[in-house]
């Protein structure tokens, strides 16, 4: 049995094809127009924590020399998140009391609800948008977005 094709049928599955590449095509630019935005605007760094991103907070060498920081270590990175639900920081690294190899994770409620705030072990800091972390107007180090993260995580950094 043979089967043939009218002009009708050739039309309509022309239509489908051509349709189909047009979805992907203009699929595939609008990507590239969604990434191209997002590299011209960054997200601020008040507007990443708020959201949950992960930050990496490294605590400047020479600062624990000068002031206490409670069980904070100085010259280590620590990693933190911020849980808009239960307005709460969730901070990974080492303290005094566990060796710089073996992280402990805590979280602690957020002391205060301006932009850059964050509760570090009970200490309560201000970073600013460039990421310079302060704690009663002495620099102890800074704040930057973690590398290779975009997705809010609740609770556990």
């Amino acid at each position: 049995m043979t089967v043939t094709w009218n002009g009708a049928e050739r039309h309509q599955e022309r239509w489908v094809i051509v349709g189909t590449a047009a979805f992907v095509l203009l699929s595939v630019v609008a990507l590239h127009l969604v990434r191209a935005y997002d590299l011209a605007h960054p997200e601020s760094l008040f507007d990443g924590a708020r959201r949950g991103a992960m930050l990496q907070v490294r605590l400047d060498d020479h600062i624990c020399g000068e002031l206490r920081l409670g069980e904070l270590v100085c010259g280590y990175t620590y990693l933190a998140r911020y849980n808009k639900r239960t307005d709460k920081w969730t901070v990974r690294g080492p303290t005094i009391y566990t060796p710089t190899d073996d992280m402990t994770v805590a979280t602690f409620p957020n002391v205060d609800q301006r932009p850059g705030r964050i509760s570090l072990w009970g200490l309560s800091a201000l970073f600013d948008s460039e990421g310079t972390l302060t704690v009663e107007g002495h620099k102890i180090g800074s704040v930057r977005f973690a590398t290779g993260n975009w997705k809010p995580v609740l609770d556990r950094p």
